[in-house]
């Protein structure tokens, strides 16, 4: 995740990695393997960074689907007795926030191996 930015993407394309695409916040590279490992965020501080870029995002993805979720879900048994939409809500609102844990478990593991490192 990062905005589109032309000096970012030179700089990419300097290292050895080709521009691909960009879709929202999200830009693509993609770097042959001969050419050595391809990581973006070297540090702890930058990894830790876009973790929590893209917690938030995810996060609040999550927060909007539960909300509709439970809003359809009211709706549905309201009006016509059938909630299967909220249900469905609220199905992909349990996977997103276990991706949310998923990433929230990243980020406590690098802040306390940055805490080691100090």
């Amino acid at each position: 995740m990062h905005p589109y930015d032309d000096n970012y993407i030179q700089f990419m394309e300097d290292t050895g990695a080709e521009y691909v695409g960009r879709v929202l916040q999200w830009i693509y590279f993609r770097k042959k393997s001969e050419l050595g490992r391809f990581d973006i965020f070297s540090d702890i501080d930058s990894k830790l960074a876009h973790l929590n870029r893209i917690y938030k995002t995810i996060l609040a993805i999550g927060m909007m689907n539960l909300i509709i979720g439970v809003m359809n879900s009211l709706v549905g048994v309201y009006y016509s007795g059938n909630s299967l939409i909220g249900m469905f809500n609220l199905l992909v609102t349990a996977l997103v926030m276990y991706g949310v844990g998923r990433i929230q478990g990243k980020i406590e593991y690098l802040e306390k191996e940055r805490k080691l490192r100090e």
